[in-house]
Parts: structure tokens; sequence; C-alpha cells
């Protein structure tokens, strides 16, 4: 049923007294489709990955990679792969603008309850959740009709059948801009989000903690014959971070500080990363989502910056704490 009413009594008094009822959209459906379409990208983009690295290894990588990079956009396994995904974030932006209008819609009514009651004061109270269910119901039906014939093809032919770029352009609002666009994340908002989690200045998991929960990844990259070293700077953060939980860009997502599981193939990809970036990777964190769509790995090199691996490509994060997981939040990563 999605976000309801809260249950204080203050929002369902307003709604009584202006004669207004609660929201009738629905964000959950939103949410599924959107979980099933990063279900069909994942195995999509994994299928693909692993076999590029199967060809990288088995030594004619080189050879391959630059058909590669040329392959275009629409054709079967990074078409299906690349706008599925991109039509689940439309989805999930939609998702957003419901539950986010049903939070301002909350906020609207518990700030006229705590006013002085008036007529010409409801009367401003009703116009704005108007205003705030119309600009909703925009952004919705724009979303809707962008995305209704591309993943229609999609299932059925196993690409969009218009190019990426249309796609992207369907979902642009008069500004250009896409309706879940990247924000910028101050430094005090990541003190704020690492303290809600449990951070709090001088916490210290303890040297024995750190280099069990570091042993743990380092073994399982040795069972796939990969040789991973915890640094000195990975093993620092982790004892000042490790084991902490925190909430990720979105309501479903997670960010666990601890370097462990990898998923297959994983520890070898850290690894050709660290080379490619010239310095020594361990993973020191993952991100994840119920549906395991938003798996990737947050690195720590030696020198201190930071990376992120993930089915739809590979980031630098930032060469701070501070800055990497800003980028992180704000959906700002830069691309390598």
């Amino acid at each position: 049923m999605g976000l309801e009413a809260p249950d204080d009594g203050t929002v369902a008094w307003m709604l009584g007294r202006l004669g207004l009822a609660w929201p009738t959209a629905d964000e959950d459906p939103y949410r599924e489709a959107a979980d099933a379409l990063r279900d069909l990208a994942g195995q999509a983009g994994g299928a693909a990955y692993r076999a590029y690295r199967g060809l990288h290894r088995a030594g004619v990588g080189a050879a391959f990679a630059p058909h590669w990079t040329a392959t275009d956009a629409d054709e079967v396994l990074p078409g299906l792969r690349d706008t599925a995904w991109l039509l689940a974030g439309a989805l999930d932006a939609a998702a957003g603008a419901v539950e986010s209008m049903k939070r301002e819609i909350a906020g609207l009514l518990r700030e006229a309850a705590a006013s002085s009651e008036s007529e010409a004061g409801d009367e401003a109270v009703r116009a704005a959740v108007r205003r705030a269910e119309d600009a909703c119901g925009v952004l919705v039906s724009r979303i809707d009709s962008a995305v209704a014939e591309p993943t229609a093809r999609l299932l059925r032919d196993g690409h969009p059948g218009v190019p990426l770029p249309a796609v992207l352009a369907a979902l642009t609002g008069e500004d250009g801009t896409a309706p879940w666009p990247s924000r910028t994340v101050a430094p005090e908002d990541v003190d704020r989000w690492f303290a809600r989690a449990g951070w709090f200045p001088g916490r210290d998991i303890g040297a024995s903690r750190t280099r069990g929960t570091a042993a743990t990844v380092v073994a399982e990259a040795a069972r796939e014959g990969v040789v991973l070293e915890a640094h000195d700077r990975a093993l620092a953060f982790l004892r000042t971070y490790g084991l902490l939980q925190l909430p990720g860009k979105n309501t479903r997502e997670r960010v666990l500080l601890r370097p462990w599981p990898l998923s297959d193939g994983e520890a070898g990809a850290v690894c050709d990363l660290g080379d490619h970036v010239g310095e020594r990777l361990f993973p020191v964190g993952f991100t994840t989502d119920p549906g395991g769509h938003e798996n990737g790995t947050v690195a720590l090199g030696e020198r201190g910056s930071f990376y992120f691996l993930h089915w739809s490509g590979e980031y630098a994060m930032g060469a701070t704490g501070r800055d990497a997981f800003a980028n992180l939040l704000g959906n700002t990563l830069s691309d390598l």
C-alpha cells in the first residue's frame, strides 16, 4: 500500500478538518517493477561481464577489448542490461516522487495544525496539498509515458527498439534534467550519516577484530587463486568504521562497511582495478539491497583514494573518505 498516513493523530485530524483524503497513489508497484528490471539487468550484465573476464583471463582479452567497447548500446546483452537499468531508475523515480509527495503533504498538515485556525489559512493549505499532488502526477505521468514502449520492447525483443539516448531524452524534463538527478552531499551530511549508523569520534573495534575481518576476505580471495593484501590504510579504516551498516542513497539500499562476502570473480576485479589505477586496493565495504540488484564493492587504495566496482562499471569515489561517501550518497561518482 505504500506510505500510509502517519499514525500520530495530527495528520488524520487535519485531513478531516480540511475535508481532504490521504493520497491513494501507491509507490510499491513501481518499486516492485524496478526491482524486477534490475534483476534482469544484473543477470544480463553479469553474464556479459563474466564472459569478458573469461576471455581476458584466457589471453584473448586484448584482442577482444576493442570490439567490446565498440558494441552498440542497443545490441542484445548490453542493450538489455543498460536499458533495463535506466528504466528501473525511472520507475524508482516515480516511486520516490509519490513517497516524497506524501511526506510533503504530511509536513504541510503538521505545520498547519500548529498554527492558528483560519479559513484563509486552511484554504492555503488545501492549495499547497493540491499543488504537491499535481506536481507528482505530472512527473509520474511523464515517466509512465516514457518507459511504457521501451519496456515492452525490451521484454519482448531483448532490446528497447530505440537508442538509449532517445529513452533518456523522453525521461528528461523541460530543463533537460533527468527525474532522478544527482545531488551534492555536504561533508557535514556525511558526518551525520555515519553518526546515525553508530559511529562516534574514537570508535575502535580493536586490532584483533579488524585483522579477523580482513583475514576473512583474504582467505576468500585465496580460494580463487587471488592474492589480496590488507594494507595499513584499509586496516585503519576498518578499525574505525568497520562493521557499520548505513542507509544507502535510496530507501532499500544499504552500505555495509566490511570487506566480505565477495561475489565470484570480485577479488580478481579488485586486483585488476588496482593495476589500472596504480595502487594496491583492498575491499572495505559493499552496497546491497534486498534483491541483491545493487551489489557493489567499495575498495580503498593504499594512498587513500576510494573506488567503487559495480556491474555497470568501475568508478573513482574520491581522494578522502568524506568526499568518497558524499559522492556515493549523491550518485556523483566519476567513471574510470
